[in-house]
This record gives C-alpha cells, sequence and structure tokens, in this order.
C-alpha cells in the first residue's frame, strides 16, 4: 500500500464536527523501540494553569466550521521528478484563500494511503518536503501546507487575530482532506498526520473534529497554548502590556488548547515526539496532551544533539538543522514514519 502526506493553512464556514465524548482515561504510556525513550510523569509543574472557563464543546468546534460546497479544484504550478517520484507545487481554495502546498506522489497507478503534514509558524511546507520524497519512493504519497503568510499569531497580544490564525490553519487542512478525498490515485480512507510545532498544535484540534485521519504524529507542542512558553510575545507592545492584559489574552485563547480537542473524533492512534529541553513545548504541557489523548498512544523524548542550530529552541525542532528542510533520516522522523506504517 502507499501513503500520502499533508500540509495546509485555512479559513471558516459551516462543515459538520465529529461526535463530541470525551476520551477514555489512558494507562501509562507504551515504550519506544528506536528513540531515547523515558516514561512520562503525570504531574505537570506547577507553572502550567491547566482550569479555564469553556463554552460547551458543541460551541468550541463552530471555530472550525467551513464551506464544504466550496470547490475542490486545484492547480499545478510546477511539477519536477526527484529521486524517481513526481513533486509538484499546488493551490487548492479555502475559504476564498488560495492554499499553497507541495504534493508528492508515488509512481504507479495507486490508490496510495496518505498522511497529512502541517509545518510549524511561518515555515514553509519544504520543512517535510525531503521525508515526502522518501516516504514516497517506499509508495506513500505525500501534500504538505503551512500556516497562511502574513498570519499574525504572538506579534501583539491581539486574543481575535490568534483565534484566526489557528481557525484558519485548521480550517485549511480540513479542505486538504476534501481534495485528497477527490484524487483517484489517493486512498482516502488510509489517512495519517503529521505535525510539527503550530502544525502540531493544529493537529491535535483536527483529532477532535475529524473522522478522516486514522494516526497522528504530533512534533514538539503541548496541550495548553495558553502556556506563556508558547504563546510568547517579544514586541515593545507586549513587554509594556499590564499583567492583567496578559492574563485576558491567555483567558482568550484557551479556546484553542489542544487538551479541549485532542481524539474526540474518535477512533485515531496518537504518537507524541518531544524533547524534554524544547524551551517552548515544555515537558509538563507535552504530557499534558498526552494524558488528555486517548488509547492507542505513544510519548518518545528525544535529546537533543550538538548538532542542532542555534534557534533550535532547546531541541525544538528535533534534530533538524535548518526549518528549510529536515533529513528523513533523523530518528523522530525515522520513527514516525515506521509508526505510521503501522497504525495506518
Amino acid at each position: 500500500a502507499s501513503l500520502m502526506v499533508i500540509a495546509l493553512a485555512g479559513c471558516a464556514g459551516a462543515a459538520t464536527t465529529a461526535p463530541s465524548s470525551p476520551p477514555s482515561p489512558s494507562p501509562t504510556p507504551a515504550a519506544s523501540t528506536s528513540a531515547p525513550s523515558v516514561e512520562p510523569t503525570a504531574t505537570p509543574m506547577p507553572s502550567l494553569r491547566t482550569a479555564y472557563d469553556l463554552p460547551p464543546y458543541e460551541e468550541l468546534v463552530k471555530l472550525f466550521d467551513y464551506d464544504t460546497e466550496e470547490p475542490l479544484g486545484y492547480k499545478v504550478t510546477y511539477e519536477e521528478r526527484q529521486d524517481g517520484v513526481t513533486v509538484q507545487d499546488v493551490t487548492y481554495p479555502s475559504g476564498g484563500y488560495g492554499v499553497f502546498g507541495k504534493l508528492v506522489i508515488p509512481d504507479g497507478k495507486g490508490p496510495f494511503p496518505a498522511v497529512l503534514y502541517a509545518a510549524g509558524y511561518t515555515v514553509s511546507p519544504s520543512f517535510f518536503l525531503p521525508e515526502m520524497v522518501a516516504f514516497a519512493k517506499e509508495g506513500y504519497a505525500g501534500l504538505a501546507i503551512g500556516n497562511r503568510p502574513g498570519t499574525d499569531l504572538y506579534s501583539s497580544l491581539d486574543g481575535k487575530a490568534t483565534i484566526e490564525g489557528y481557525a484558519h490553519y485548521v480550517v485549511d487542512l480540513r479542505r486538504g482532506l476534501d481534495l485528497l478525498g477527490t484524487l483517484p490515485t489517493i486512498d482516502a480512507k488510509r489517512t495519517g498526520f503529521v505535525g510539527h510545532s503550530l502544525g502540531c498544535a493544529a493537529g491535535g484540534i483536527l483529532s477532535g473534529l475529524e473522522t478522516r485521519i486514522g494516526a497522528y504524529a504530533l512534533m514538539a507542542c503541548g496541550g495548553y497554548i495558553t502556556h506563556p512558553e508558547w504563546s510568547f510575545c517579544s514586541t515593545d507592545a507586549c513587554f509594556s502590556a499590564t499583567d492583567e492584559d496578559r492574563a485576558q489574552y491567555q483567558e482568550r485563547l484557551a479556546v484553542l488548547n489542544p487538551v479541549n480537542f485532542i481524539g474526540r473524533g474518535g477512533g485515531a492512534a496518537f504518537l507524541f515526539q518531544a524533547s524534554k529541553t524544547d524551551q517552548l513545548a515544555l515537558e509538563s504541557n507535552v504530557v499534558a496532551l498526552y494524558d488528555a489523548a486517548p488509547q492507542p498512544k505513544v510519548l518518545t523524548w528525544y535529546e537533543r544533539s550538538q548538532g542542532e542550530f542555534v534557534y533550535d529552541m532547546g531541541g525544538h525542532s528535533l534534530g533538524c538543522l535548518t526549518f528549510g528542510s529536515c533529513d528523513p533520516a533523523l530518528p523522530a522522523f525515522a520513527d514516525h514514519r515506521a509508526w505510521l506504517k503501522e497504525h495506518m
């Protein structure tokens, strides 16, 4: 069988969502086989706030509704052969916006299983391109996107802008799933997901809305985007803000916390990949997301390598030397490909 990968960023409308029954309690995580792994502790650090006043779940999911009747046509703007597979630059509509993505198709007739890739904040879909090519050579197709250019999430304490930015990304991912379902070379019944950083958080939300994805590999994110280390704002406007302003901002963002959504779509398996030295997705935050997810699930910790580049934020890149693209042979990437093959 083959597999496909997507990563996108999107906008809102009015679509149905998956069942909203809460996830069942989960036991201790399974051990990892290949990368350095440590049993997570279930006790969050005191600095991680976990209690927020939220609207009913049925209201939360409406943030990510969209127009399912919007035409699903897409355009190929560039195509090349790379290591024996086809790589395309594509665009497709989402709420009137043209989402840019990288689509990689294996040789052969298909249909190929599909994996959805979601890149981090301001990171190009090419972040996942080397992995998508490596996967396609094994018979797996891939489509990757990133969040919309110009999206302003953390340069001010503007809760409305941050909520809209996340909603666009999640809806663009849902539109990507719609698109995959129309491609004759794709087996839409076998779909997985890989997301890193912001794409990881968007994937956690997506798992509460969708029944079309059977396996999620979530890299370097936690359950609470409200945590100051995650939604840190470093502009002068934020430094001059009052404690009350900051508290109100965190309260507004609580509707986006992935713990509100993780696994509520039902039927999916979860792999969480993280570094204990990550300065953005702190250990306690990662563990909170893991604890909230239903079974089956695995949490694997990765040690920061000496070769990681200076802006990796303590291991946030999980071994990548640049946010431009990542070596598919890195342990975290090799691990989730092997895991996806097992759980798709």
